[in-house]
């Protein structure tokens, strides 16, 4: 592109260092760490992309608790993996409106968490129905990492966060 700054960025945060997190340190650990980050990239960002439409992207909630015991051996349950992305998304809802309220209106917020078909997105794979038995069941294999189908669903998020965009001016 001959070295011009892109008309869009799409940054999506993970939930590495927040999902295994107890509920009380997790909002202090999102703004001490993970929105202190954040405002740095995006400050770096402008200075060399002004007017370059910046959407910050949280995390899908993630599968099943199967598919949490599959990663996680079972030390980060469902719900409180759920439950943290839910405070993640808010932290992030929260820096998008505030850097809005300050003036940079060219960054929104998308959210993923909708965006996944929970049953269909997520990668798939056949095994025991528990120990020892001979019955083969399908269950989620990722707990947060979509497969083909969630990553085309994915897409279809920020495909439609662009096509709400095209029309906005400068």
């Amino acid at each position: 592109n001959g070295g011009r700054a892109p008309d869009f960025l799409l940054i999506e945060l993970g939930v590495n260092g927040t999902c295994a997190q107890k509920e009380s340190d997790l909002i202090r650990y999102c703004e001490e760490h993970q929105v202190a980050d954040m405002r740095r990239l995006i400050g770096e960002i402008r200075k060399v992309a002004p007017k370059t439409m910046i959407a910050v992207a949280a995390c899908s909630v993630g599968a099943d608790q199967d598919a949490y015991g599959r990663n996680y051996g079972c030390s980060i349950s469902a719900v409180q993996g759920h439950r943290n992305l839910f405070h993640v998304s808010r932290c992030w809802r929260e820096l998008v409106r505030e850097l809005n309220d300050r003036g940079d209106t060219r960054v929104r917020y998308i959210h993923f968490g909708g965006a996944i078909d929970p049953s269909r997105g997520f990668i798939r794979e056949t095994v025991p129905a528990f120990a020892h038995s001979k019955e083969i069941v399908s269950r989620i294999g990722n707990a947060l990492h979509p497969g083909l189908e969630g990553g085309r669903q994915m897409g279809d998020a920020v495909a439609a966060f662009l096509l709400t965009r095209l029309g906005e001016t400068e």
